[in-house]
């Protein structure tokens, strides 16, 4: 019998920091973290688009989703920065 949910995962996602911002404060390299790297996002950012562009396709792609007010890029909203831990468990 399983004595818990730790029991039943192979990998316990744990929260480390959740920091309340404004989204216009994101940078390149957070735009990196969110995945829109070196070669861009399929169908949202040109393919000669390079890491120093990250930041231009993640506005792109995050307003092609949040199209109206108050979640567009240009109404900088609120957003929660979070950064986790993985933890691989071993049986």
């Amino acid at each position: 019998m399983m004595s818990g949910y730790k029991d039943a995962c192979m990998v316990l996602v744990a929260t480390k920091r959740a920091i309340l911002t404004r989204l216009q404060n994101m940078t390149e390299k957070n735009a990196k973290a969110e995945g829109v790297g070196e070669f861009g996002i399929p169908g949202f950012c040109p393919e000669w688009m390079d890491a120093q562009h990250g930041l231009d396709c993640f506005k792109q792609l995050w307003n092609s989703i949040n199209k109206k007010k108050p979640k567009r890029w240009q109404d900088n909203p609120e957003v929660v920065r979070l950064t986790f831990r993985f933890d691989r468990m071993l049986k």
